[in-house]
């Protein structure tokens, strides 16, 4: 960037703006932009401009960046400097993720990489956190489906549970998965503001849902109860599961209980026992299948547009029976 020209401009000056300048770069600013720093998200904003001309026409690639960005990082770090980023305020974020949706876990990180190698060409840092944050995640292995119990013996583990250390927020969690057949992120993430006790349903709002959709859980009596016990220990407002700090209990927790008790499944696997079961007692595909909020394609998804809400509803109090008595 110019500052300006001799005479105009006296070396004294010129050596005070360059001055200037560089206290801008190490403190996160764009120059250019005056005092306006560059915040992670308008980073982000810039790579994606940048990228675009490139991308095939209707690509949606710049929307996928976008959507995971907004659900995963924009809300803690969006506003951050984008010279202010730690590799441990990346890790935060993506540790989470990084076991229960390794492939997009992966695909974020390659991401993120792109917008701190801009920022180090722009000279709005440094420093690259990437090299620390992939050295600190576990390396993936081959894709593994989950493990998963055979529906008669589900019942076994969720007693095992019960009767172990773990916290009573770990415990519920643990019977509210297998009851509602939910992923566990969205079984941490739940919050009362989601559940219509009137109605036995639990709406889990698109922002936290895999594939970005509005899905409904019918709950059934024995989910009721797992509920009203969470309320007299925490209240009914905010977290249904909150951990020690006040935050989601933990995905590594929770596998990690899974593991140490041996179980022989982890916590995906429920959801794994559950769509099993559906299929040796002949419940319907497309049932099965909203109840899981899995997506079809083709042709089926043209003309399977209903959720099965009311359908799928004794289908989880038959489940709820098989698990708990």
């Amino acid at each position: 960037m110019g500052i300006g020209s001799f005479p105009l401009v006296t070396l004294a000056e010129a050596r005070e703006q360059a001055v200037e300048i560089h206290r801008a770069v190490r403190a996160g600013r764009d120059p250019r932009d005056g005092a306006g720093v560059v915040t992670f998200r308008a980073a982000t904003e810039r790579v994606i401009a940048l990228h675009e001309p490139g991308w095939k026409e209707g690509s949606r690639i710049g929307i996928n960046w976008r959507n995971s960005f907004e659900r995963y990082l924009f809300p803690t770090l969006g506003e951050t400097p984008v010279g202010e980023v730690t590799s441990a305020d990346l890790l935060a974020v993506l540790e989470p993720v990084w076991g229960e949706k390794p492939a997009a876990a992966r695909v974020l990180k390659t991401r993120i990489g792109t917008v701190f190698s801009w920022a180090r060409a722009k000279g709005l840092r440094t420093d690259d956190p990437i090299p620390a944050l992939t050295a600190a995640l576990p390396r993936h292995g081959r894709v593994r489906h989950h493990r998963a119990l055979p529906a008669s013996e589900v019942r076994a583990a969720l007693d095992t549970v019960d009767r172990s250390g773990a916290s009573p927020a770990v415990r519920l969690l643990t019977r509210w998965l297998a009851l509602t057949a939910c992923r566990t992120i969205e079984g941490r993430g739940a919050r009362w503001s989601e559940i219509d006790i009137a109605t036995a349903t639990w709406t889990i709002p698109p922002s936290r849902m895999k594939v970005g959709r509005e899905h409904r859980i019918p709950l059934c009596p024995q989910a009721l109860d797992v509920l009203g016990e969470a309320g007299d220990r925490w209240g009914d407002t905010g977290l249904i599961f909150p951990g020690q700090t006040g935050r989601p209990v933990s995905h590594s927790t929770v596998s990690g209980l899974f593991r140490s008790l041996q179980l022989g499944c982890s916590p995906h696997g429920l959801r794994s026992s559950f769509r099993t079961w559906c299929g040796e007692t002949g419940v319907p595909r497309e049932v099965a299948e909203a109840a899981l909020a899995h997506t079809v394609g083709g042709v089926e998804a043209a003309y399977s547009r209903g959720d099965y809400l009311e359908r799928r509803r004794p289908v989880m109090n038959n489940w709820a029976q098989v698990v708990t008595s």
